[in-house]
């Protein structure tokens, strides 16, 4: 009997110390895996920083994490990894130079599975059907498109003089005549009836639905997946209900302009386009969809119809606040076109102060103040931290244009910043290079938000002087409020 009781007593030993063994990796795991981690918010235990995530500005939450932990922070929200890199150099070391790790998208439930996002360039991952996507959009989008712009643009300026109070809807409406042509054939209607057109309609309320639904924790199932698989009859499953009734909007964005262009087709009456030039090339319902989705991508997301109208709008308020810019800048229009004819993109290389308003414009009030996250498709280590396959990487678009390494004044409008010499490194900081993405997910439609950006700012420079607003009550100046707005680059 006292030897079974010692056998057994044995037996219990050894797997206490199995047990104890196991414990201790684990444990020494978990300590040393935090080590590895970059600083961040405190984690609550399981649900970790799921009550941290912003659910609106998150540029600016984002930008105070910076300050307080670093360049680099981290989260964790169940078994879900987040990092939210802050400055120029780590976003292109890690999103560009280690593009072939980092070029996957995270697919969040609400914008991509819900809604149907994931269909579009922005949202999916690095593959062939994207590179094929992408070889679309380059086709579209190339200098031989310059022509339409300085066509479609030089119409703003008159819509201005008609009604300035509008100049909102006018901005908006001559940036979509633009993608609307070079992708579909289609022409808006000239004079104001063409800011109510339906192709310019859809895109708005669809856009502005997606950026609602993009934004980081703006939606609970972003960060419990699990949640998608709730009724949408469940109570407290709202958000399943707005899902299918935006996703009824993306739809009728996407078809909408496609069937134009087959009607078109098939009535002898279609201009070319990129979906009547692709389309009877197409061979099997993948190739169609394939087009379609690149169609409606870069028309309405990557084509900037949505980013470009705000960079323009941020641009009438800069002129407002900054009038010894906007003189300047027309004083250098006058010296190299006068009142000869209108500007053209082929002028630009030579006007080196309005080119420093564009992208002083694309820094002061970035129209996308984080982009499109990317997704880590395999473990790496960088600064000694460790990233495990499958993490969700931010780069904080807001705060790398207002560094101040590079930007003592980064609330102030001067486009001189770009000209002096001041600057460390231009490459660091130019928003060119940062603003419309990094590595090979950057925007496609970088190619025609430039030169559609530079013509109007040109355009209306040279044609009118931008003035406050005055109240109609008392005639005092309105002074515009600068604030950001949720948006992600396509």
């Amino acid at each position: 009997m006292n030897q079974m009781s010692s056998e057994n007593w044995g037996f219990l030993t050894d797997l206490e110390v199995i047990f104890v063994a196991i414990g201790f990796f684990y444990l020494t795991r978990a300590y040393l895996w935090n080590l590895r981690t970059p600083p961040g918010p405190k984690r609550i235990p399981i649900i970790g920083n799921l009550l941290d995530m912003p659910k609106e500005k998150e540029c600016l939450k984002f930008t105070e994490w910076a300050h307080k932990y670093g360049n680099i922070v981290y989260l964790k929200i169940f078994r879900q990894h987040y990092f939210i890199l802050s400055n120029y150099e780590d976003v292109f070391e890690l999103l560009h130079k280690r593009s072939r790790h980092y070029s996957d998208r995270p697919v969040f439930p609400m914008s991509g599975e819900l809604m149907g996002w994931d269909v579009a360039i922005s949202l999916r991952n690095y593959d062939d059907s994207l590179r094929s996507m992408r070889r679309l959009a380059h086709q579209t989008f190339n200098p031989e498109l310059w022509p339409l712009e300085e066509n479609e643009i030089a119409k703003l300026p008159k819509l201005l003089l008609k009604t300035p109070a509008d100049f909102e809807a006018h901005i908006r409406r001559t940036v979509s005549s633009v993608v609307l042509k070079a992708t579909y054939g289609y022409s808006i209607p000239d004079g104001e009836e063409g800011n109510d057109d339906l192709m310019v309609k859809l895109p708005e309320r669809g856009l502005h639905e997606f950026s609602i639904a993009q934004a980081p924790g703006a939606f609970l199932v972003d960060l419990i997946p699990l949640l998608k698989y709730v009724p949408p009859w469940f109570p407290g499953a709202g958000f399943r209900r707005k899902a299918m009734e935006w996703k009824l909007h993306l739809q009728e964005m996407m078809d909408t302009p496609f069937e134009f262009t087959k009607s078109q087709m098939n009535s002898g009456d279609a201009p070319p386009s990129l979906v009547s030039i692709h389309y009877p090339k197409a061979k099997s319902p993948e190739e169609i969809a394939i087009l379609k989705h690149t169609a409606g991508s870069i028309c309405y997301s990557s084509g900037g119809t949505d980013t470009t109208s705000a960079a323009i709008i941020t641009f009438f308020a800069a002129m407002t606040l900054y009038p010894e810019v906007q003189r300047k800048a027309q004083e250098e229009l006058d010296s190299l076109i006068g009142l000869e004819r209108l500007p053209c993109v082929a002028d630009r290389p030579s006007l080196p102060y309005v080119e420093a308003v564009l992208k002083e414009v694309l820094r002061w009030v970035p129209v996308v103040p984080i982009g499109v996250p990317h997704r880590a498709s395999q473990h790496d280590i960088y600064k000694g931290y460790d990233i495990p396959k499958g993490s969700i990487i931010f780069s904080n678009i807001w705060a790398m244009t207002r560094d101040k390494k590079y930007f003592p004044d980064p609330d102030v409008f001067r486009p001189g910043r770009f000209l002096s010499g001041e600057l460390p490194e231009s490459r660091v900081v130019d928003p060119l290079q940062t603003v419309f993405g990094f590595g090979r997910r950057s925007c496609p439609g970088q190619r025609v938000a430039e030169p559609s950006l530079f013509l109007a700012i040109t355009m209306v420079l040279l044609t009118f002087n931008i003035t406050k607003a005055k109240d109609p009550n008392t005639g005092e100046d309105i002074t515009p409020v600068i604030e950001t707005t949720p948006g992600l680059v396509m």
